[in-house]
């Protein structure tokens, strides 16, 4: 009856063993998941088009990708490519503003079906800009909400408002988003993803 017990005890205890491993390992594949490292972050842009996520990506393009990739994904035709005689900075030289960073590019990869354009520096991507208003950041602030809605939810730190008269853009450098509100109808008409940092692409 003992010799029983012993062996009902030793394989109790490697059944619970198995089990403590098993949760230990279902337990960490869970966090990677939901964790913001850089695979996981990259996963959810690539496999969400709908999905801003600032300093990161949008419009299923990460920030830092090879632009080859991307046409590989998206397909060559559905992009115009546009490239300057030389390198231009994209606020100071396209929208004619002094920008929230300096973001120096080489070409332009516009995606007219999917509303978005994608700044190239030396082939890899440095800025994304979006034209549709039905997309939400990470942080779960849908753009539809409009620009008063976007700035309460991310607050005035670190917030830089650009712009004057009707056209506004509300800029953080620190998160790698900016927002653009023209005609002052507190509608977001078009958004920037990109590093954070004061220097892009050079």
């Amino acid at each position: 009856m003992s010799q029983i017990l012993i062996i009902r005890l030793k394989q109790s205890k490697h059944v619970a063993c198995i089990i403590i491993v098993t949760a230990a390992l279902v337990c960490g594949v869970l966090m990677h998941a939901w964790s913001g490292s850089p695979g996981s972050r990259n996963d959810r842009i690539l496999n969400d088009v709908a999905l801003i996520d600032p300093g990161f990506g949008a419009e299923g393009i990460v920030l830092g990708e090879d632009i080859n990739a991307v046409i590989i994904r998206f397909g060559k035709s559905r992009f115009k490519i546009s490239k300057p005689a030389r390198e231009n900075e994209l606020f100071a030289h396209v929208f004619r503003i002094a920008g929230p960073v300096k973001i120096y590019f080489d070409a332009i990869y516009n995606n007219e079906e999917r509303t978005c354009a994608v700044c190239v520096f030396r082939k890899k991507v440095v800025a994304i800009i979006g034209f549709g208003s039905e997309r939400t950041t990470a942080d779960r602030v849908a753009l539809q909400g409009g620009a008063e809605n976007f700035i309460f939810n991310y607050g005035n730190k670190g917030l830089r408002e650009l712009g004057g008269g009707l056209n506004k853009m509300y800029a953080y450098p620190g998160l790698g988003i900016a927002v653009v509100d023209d005609d002052a109808d507190d509608t977001i008409d078009l958004y920037f993803v990109f590093n954070p940092g004061k220097r892009i692409g050079r």
